[in-house]
């Protein structure tokens, strides 16, 4: 089990470094042609940190993943949070 502890300390990180009352966009997560990648409907990307693929020509979306860049200890995007992949994604 400890695979699994370093990527929920990640999160937990990351989570922690969001200051309370800072407020970001989240319209990449929130476009109807990217929802379906998403697992979870209030588990978004935020737009200033999000992970962003190499788009393919004239595929509306086709540059979103939910994933989120983190910020390491003393490196900034350290990390990369996300979600296990839906059926979609696979």
């Amino acid at each position: 089990m400890m695979h699994l502890r370093i990527p929920f300390m990640c999160f937990i990180f990351c989570l922690q470094s969001i200051e309370p009352g800072q407020q970001f966009t989240w319209d990449h997560s929130n476009m109807e042609v990217n929802k379906p990648k998403n697992r979870y409907a209030n588990v978004i990307a935020y737009d200033h940190s999000r992970v962003i693929l190499q788009p393919v020509d004239g595929i509306l979306g086709s540059d979103y993943i939910n994933a989120n860049y983190c910020d390491g200890y003393r490196k900034h995007n350290a990390y990369v949070a996300t979600q296990v992949s839906t059926a979609y994604l696979v």
